[in-house]
């Protein structure tokens, strides 16, 4: 039997939300308290070897500690996990490709 690892709510409805393409450039954020008064950032939790479930787990977690994250894209390909305020799901860039981003939805918000 193949066990895959359990993910939270919040990563799983991430997955099943996420669209192609990132809210806009970010760069990385060394400390947790730049999300009480930046617009946008990037957590250094992933990994080159990560997976969606595994990438997803670990940038929502950091997003739940994070004051001013409301929205992240993750790519795989760029070990990336960025978060914003505010995103425009519609209008997503998508050059380069490999990122999906999408709302982070706290327990309180289903």
């Amino acid at each position: 039997v193949f066990n895959t690892p359990r993910i939270s709510r919040e990563a799983r409805r991430w997955l099943e939300m996420a669209r192609d393409g990132y809210c806009a450039p970010t760069t990385r954020s060394p400390k947790l308290d730049d999300c009480e008064r930046d617009e946008k950032g990037a957590f250094p939790v992933l990994t080159e070897r990560a997976t969606w479930k595994m990438a997803a787990e670990a940038c929502i977690q950091r997003c739940m500690q994070c004051a001013g994250c409301r929205y992240v894209s993750i790519s795989l390909g760029f070990a990336d996990c960025s978060w914003y305020r505010t995103c425009d799901l519609q209008a997503l860039s998508t050059v380069p490709s490999g990122f999906r981003s999408a709302r982070v939805l706290r327990v309180n918000e289903y």
